[in-house]
C-alpha cells in the first residue's frame, strides 16, 4: 500500500452510526504494546471497511485543587496529540483508513462506556500490557460492553 498523508480528527460530539459499519475502538497508552494493538486494530478496520477510533484515557492524579485545570488539560491533550502523530506516522502509514484520536480524562471503563453509548463499535482492541496494568477494571469493562474485546499480545520487534 502506498504511504498516505495522516489526518485525524478530534471529535467533541458524535452520533451513533446510521447504517454504516460499526467502527473499531482501540485503547492506547503510547507503549510499544499499544503500538502493536493499534496496528492490529487499524488492519481490522481496513478489513471491515470502517473507521478506527483511538482512545487515550488519562488521569489527573497530581492536581492540587482546581486552579489551572483547564491549562493542565490543554497541555496534556497537546502532548497526547503530538505523541499520537508520531505513533500514527510509524504505525498507520500504509493502512488506508479513516481514524480519529480522542485524548480524554477519566477511567478506561467510564470512557469506553460513554463512547459506546454515542457510537456503535464492532470491537474493542487493547494491548495485553494495558489490560494487565488495568486488571482491576477489566472485569467491569467486560461486563459493560456489548461487543467483542480483543486483547493483542505483544510480539518481539
Amino acid at each position: 500500500m502506498a504511504p498516505r498523508a495522516h489526518k485525524f480528527v478530534l471529535v467533541e460530539n458524535e452520533e451513533k452510526t446510521n447504517g454504516q459499519t460499526p467502527a473499531v475502538l482501540c485503547l492506547i497508552d503510547f507503549s510499544e504494546a499499544s503500538r502493536q494493538a493499534l496496528k492490529w486494530a487499524a488492519e481490522e478496520a481496513w478489513k471491515q471497511h470502517t473507521q478506527l477510533t483511538v482512545l487515550y484515557p488519562y488521569r489527573l492524579n497530581q492536581l492540587q485543587g482546581r486552579d489551572g485545570l483547564a491549562k493542565l488539560r490543554q497541555g496534556l491533550d497537546t502532548e497526547a496529540i503530538f505523541n499520537f502523530q508520531k505513533l500514527a506516522e510509524a504505525t498507520l502509514n500504509e493502512i488506508p483508513i479513516k481514524y480519529e484520536f480522542k485524548p480524554e480524562i477519566g477511567f478506561i471503563t467510564d470512557r469506553v462506556y460513554a463512547h459506546s453509548h454515542v457510537k456503535e463499535f464492532s470491537m474493542l482492541v487493547i494491548s495485553k500490557h494495558l489490560a494487565a496494568t488495568n486488571r482491576e477494571y477489566m472485569m467491569e469493562l467486560i461486563d459493560l460492553i456489548k461487543f467483542p474485546l480483543v486483547i493483542v499480545p505483544q510480539t518481539k520487534p
